[in-house]
């Protein structure tokens, strides 16, 4: 019997060798997996850094689906755009650089009839390009310039709602602008 307790006992001490080194083998590929993360997010986040200050570059054309990225100026008066125009304001004789038109219109009676003199007044501020250079035009159309409300004295000053920021943003991209003040019905 004495050799049946001897083999149970070399038996016994395998398995223990065994499970203490199946316990080491797996701690130590715990650690392993535990040190390869730590490494991997401080190499990651020095990556994304490089990466994010070569992106940073104000020359560099933004993809229109990267854009929502950028970093947008929210505080100011109103919103900017993302990369300025070449083109000026051609300057004017008045101190806003727009200059005033009259279109000439007649309206039936049957429209109401009730405009006071057959003329819709309107100012243009356009971009200093060569002559006979063609640009789009974009318009603000309304009854209420010259009006407290508004803040705008006369047609020849840029509306403070609209008028404003697109001569400072969009015209220098080579667009004009108009404000066209239509008669309403309480005139």
């Amino acid at each position: 019997m004495s050799q049946d307790m001897d083999a149970d006992a070399i038996l016994l001490d395998v398995e223990k060798d065994t499970s203490k080194s199946f316990n080491a083998v797996l701690g130590a590929t715990i650690a392993f997996c535990i040190g390869f993360l730590i490494i991997s997010a401080t190499i990651n986040n020095t990556v994304s850094a490089v990466v994010d200050n070569e992106n940073d570059s104000s020359d560099a054309y933004v993809s229109l689906y990267d854009r929502y990225l950028e970093d947008y100026v929210t505080d100011g008066e109103h919103g900017y755009v993302l990369e300025n125009g070449t083109y000026t304001i051609l300057e004017t004789a008045n101190e806003w650089n727009s200059t005033h038109h009259f279109v000439e219109y007649e309206l039936p009676l049957e429209e109401g009839g009730a405009a006071p003199n057959g003329l819709i007044s309107l100012a243009v501020w356009r971009p200093d390009v060569e002559d006979g250079v063609k640009v789009p035009i974009i318009a603000e159309i309304g009854p209420y310039f010259q009006e407290p409300s508004v803040q705008t004295p006369t047609i020849e000053v840029p509306g403070s709602w609209l008028g404003t920021m697109i001569i400072d943003q969009i015209l220098p991209h080579g667009y004009a602008f108009a404000q066209i003040s239509v008669s309403g019905t309480g005139r």
